[in-house]
């Protein structure tokens, strides 16, 4: 399927088919945690956009998938609508399971780190969770798919003597489109925390969108 030889790099790191489906899934601060089920051999990268929460977040990521392991890993900036810019940093593996209904449905496992420090608040957050992804042949050189993932996040923030830390519930949804063999589209939604705080228990909702190019595509 030609879906399947784009690369399966959050939306995150926010961020498959894997067109993009790690376009996000490096886990980065300020991106869904977006995750398909599905992945593809070599290298991959991509550009990646997330907005919410009052803040946008730009990152630059890669993935390396090696047999049916999926590494990505990404850097970018967060910036708040006021404030100071930071560094922020993601990491994942994820890996494929099992797929039914002829290769059309999948189900993968994934864990993630990623973080940020802003306002002298060191933020780090913990993904693990299962991803249930779809995907439609359009085509020779195109495809479609979408996923949902549940998630276990620990986060815990730190700075100036204090620390906070906590697990709790969260999603994602995305939708990965191969538009050519090799170039990819993400978009997608989730819940995330924002580095710079302490109220942990908050949460805001995050857009992202992502466009990845597989250099082994075919």
């Amino acid at each position: 399927m030609a879906a399947t030889r784009i690369a399966s790099i959050l939306l995150s790191l926010a961020a498959a088919t894997a067109p993009l489906g790690a376009a996000a899934s490096a886990q980065v601060p300020g991106l869904p945690v977006l995750q398909n089920a599905f992945g593809n051999p070599g290298l991959s990268a991509a550009l990646n956009f997330g907005s919410g929460g009052g803040a946008s977040t730009y990152v630059g990521a890669a993935s390396y998938g090696a047999g049916r392991l999926i590494l990505s890993g990404g850097v970018g900036a967060f910036v708040p609508d006021s404030g100071s810019t930071a560094a922020s940093y993601g990491a994942r593996a994820a890996l494929p399971l099992r797929s039914f209904m002829g290769g059309s449905l999948g189900v993968a496992a994934f864990a993630g780190v990623g973080g940020a420090t802003l306002h002298d608040i060191s933020t780090t957050q913990v993904p693990l969770g299962v991803a249930v992804g779809w995907r439609h042949r359009l085509g020779d050189t195109r495809g479609v798919s979408v996923y949902a993932a549940p998630i276990a996040g620990y986060h815990r923030a730190s700075g100036d003597g204090e620390s906070e830390s906590e697990w709790r519930f969260q999603y994602a949804v995305g939708a990965d489109l191969a538009l050519t063999r090799r170039l990819g589209l993400t978009i997608g939604v989730g819940q995330a925390s924002l580095p710079g705080h302490f109220q942990l228990g908050d949460t805001d909702t995050i857009f992202g969108v992502g466009v990845a190019w597989a250099f082994g595509a075919r």
